[in-house]
């Protein structure tokens, strides 16, 4: 009788391909997104994902990364003004923008500090112009209200859903016990 480790074509644990050096990652395509030269999407060669990055600005020293940052404000206002990307897009770019870390301060290294800064920076100017022109207070508090509707109706259909899951247990129960009983009853006879 053979074991394991005298059947044919067994390879000891040192041969095995577990062992050997894993293979060589596929090289990727690093395309760009909506043609925005600051936002970069990874693809395998075949076109399957692999990431996104929507603030993928070189690492530059502060002073040189406010100009990109400013670059990328200027590309990202001409995307959306022509309607190339989506708000909700913008909004992911933003995001990214102010994940950064903060750069040390008293050091100038490559980072992306200065860009993300720059990028913040006209954000905060924008609103603060949309808060001095537009009626802003009035959509702002539109949308307040419309989430609190929105709490509302949840709340009910919540409550609607569990006095509908309470009675279909209190049915299934009832239909249980009618059966243990028509089940003794006929037991008894």
């Amino acid at each position: 009788m053979q074991t394991r480790h005298q059947s044919a074509g067994y390879l000891p644990l040192s041969a095995s391909k577990a062992n050997t050096a894993p293979e060589k990652p596929p090289k990727c395509v690093v395309r760009q997104h909506a043609g925005l030269s600051f936002w970069t999407i990874t693809e395998t060669p075949r076109g399957r994902w692999v990431s996104s990055n929507p603030f993928d600005v070189p690492l530059e020293s502060y002073g040189d990364g406010w100009r990109t940052g400013y670059a990328v404000a200027l590309e990202l206002t001409n995307a959306l003004r022509s309607q190339v990307l989506s708000p909700s897009a913008a909004a992911e770019v933003i995001e990214a923008a102010f994940a950064v870390p903060r750069g040390l301060p008293g050091t100038d290294t490559p980072s992306r500090h200065g860009a993300a800064c720059a990028l913040r920076s006209v954000v905060s100017t924008v609103l603060a112009s949309a808060a001095s022109v537009l009626m802003i207070e009035d959509y702002i508090k539109a949308q307040i209200a419309d989430w609190e509707r929105g709490d509302v109706f949840l709340a009910a259909y919540a409550a609607q859903a569990k006095a509908a899951t309470v009675e279909r247990m209190r049915l299934a129960r009832a239909a249980k016990s009618a059966k243990a009983a028509k089940r003794n009853e006929g037991g008894a006879s």
